[in-house]
């Protein structure tokens, strides 16, 4: 029972600290530093510091043996992608409202479920039909109100966003496979700190 609530702590805590963090990066870029590209270098150097000192635990608590260097592609692959979401996040961020970008963000589940079932042949629940359609729902809605986003709308940048986030999704299960959830962690923050 105390995991269950310990689960349950985090899953309200998560979407908390998310829009926390997206407030404070749109803070940032918009008021603190000169260029976006800053930002995604101070971003990215976090995230590989990150990286290191948790790889450090986990070669002293779970340990590499039986790693193979193909068993890392997926999550640098995942990386990679995260790291590209971060970058033109941050880009977007410059001149777009934050409800805007994130709202149009989640569109990428769709796609995740799209690459499971075509690769994975994963088959989706009829509970999971509703939400994709209330997903799209949602985007149509978010794209009518986006008539009032600035002249400058860095769409395309929107629309990489959406795709390298369903890549990263996806590449984090398939990540899983073949090494513990830990060692993918450590790989996946090392790729997306140097992208």
């Amino acid at each position: 029972e105390c995991k269950m609530q310990y689960g349950f702590l985090l899953a309200i805590l998560s979407p908390i600290v998310w829009a926390m963090m997206n407030v404070f990066d749109k803070y940032i870029v918009s008021k603190k530093v000169k260029t976006p590209i800053a930002y995604t270098a101070v971003v990215g150097l976090t995230n590989f510091l990150y990286a290191i000192i948790i790889g450090i635990f986990v070669t002293f608590f779970v340990g590499w043996q039986g790693v193979r260097i193909t068993d890392l592609i997926f999550p640098i692959i995942a990386g990679i992608s995260l790291g590209l979401v971060a970058f033109f996040y941050i880009l977007v961020l410059d001149s777009e409202d934050v409800c805007h970008v994130i709202g149009l963000m989640y569109v990428y589940p769709i796609l995740v479920g799209l690459l499971s079932f075509i690769i994975l042949h994963e088959r989706l629940s009829p509970i999971s039909y509703v939400g994709v359609i209330i997903t799209i729902l949602g985007a149509i809605l978010l794209s009518i109100r986006m008539k009032q986003v600035h002249k400058n709308a860095k769409i395309f940048f929107i629309i990489l966003i959406i795709i390298f986030s369903a890549l990263n999704e996806f590449f984090v299960k398939l990540s899983t496979i073949n090494i513990s959830v830990l060692q993918g962690l450590v790989v996946n923050n090392i790729s997306l700190g140097l992208t």
